[in-house]
């Protein structure tokens, strides 16, 4: 059974995802994942884990980390939370992004 072109044309215009402009494929990756399955950074970062009083620090931080061309990971801003790489790969699990793209992906950033 094939996605009907408005849920297509709904995701690709996902409100909530086009703040971001990413920087490179892992970030337009997370992205696109975003958008697909609908989430507002809000409860993205809720499924992360971050407790309800730190969410907006946690959406200043992904909004961050998706406009990085190196996704963060030069240490430029780490929270209580996650250090640069374990956020990204936490965010990668929950949007059921395959693991070894994403830990590619991650080393030739950090290369």
């Amino acid at each position: 059974m094939s996605t009907p072109s408005s849920v297509k044309s709904a995701c690709a215009t996902f409100q909530y995802t086009r703040r971001y402009t990413p920087k490179c494929d892992l970030a337009q990756l997370i992205v696109d994942q975003m958008s697909q399955q609908q989430l507002r950074a809000s409860q993205l970062v809720k499924n992360m884990g971050y407790p309800s009083k730190h969410t907006i620090a946690a959406i200043d931080r992904l909004r961050s980390v998706l406009c990085s061309p190196n996704l963060g990971l030069d240490g430029s801003y780490i929270d209580a939370y996650y250090d640069a790489r374990g956020f990204i790969t936490t965010l990668c699990e929950i949007l059921e992004i395959e693991s070894e793209y994403y830990q590619q992906q991650i080393s030739q950033l950090q290369g």
